[in-house]
């Protein structure tokens, strides 16, 4: 059994704007390209300890190394639509070229 057999769909979400014909704009969201990737909740002491100061709970996402996300960038998973701001860079945690097996992860938290 491989890592990849316990990814998710996921879509990055592509943020777009408009004129709003009052000299404003308004933004908007639209899918942008699908990926597969493994979500779960941070549970280090440090999160938790955050967590009950009042931080949102933090998760990782483990993506392969072909799928760029960086910070601010939004992605929706598809098993129940719910939307992530990453909050981190994914070129900060990656495996070593020597690995075999070749991943990355991001920090992230749920968008209300």
């Amino acid at each position: 059994m491989a890592l990849e057999d316990f990814f998710e769909d996921f879509v990055i979400l592509n943020k777009m704007s408009e004129p709003d014909g009052q000299g404003g704009v308004n933004w908007y969201l639209t899918e942008g390209a699908p990926f597969r990737a493994g979500i779960r909740t941070v549970s280090s002491t440090e999160a938790e300890i955050a967590y009950r100061s009042g931080t949102k709970t933090i998760f990782r996402i483990t993506t392969p190394l072909g799928v760029e996300l960086e910070q601010n960038d939004i992605v929706l998973r598809r098993k129940d639509e719910r939307q992530y701001r990453i909050t981190g860079n994914a070129i900060d945690n990656t495996t070593p070229d020597v690995a075999t097996l070749q991943y990355r992860y991001v920090t992230a938290e749920v968008m209300q």
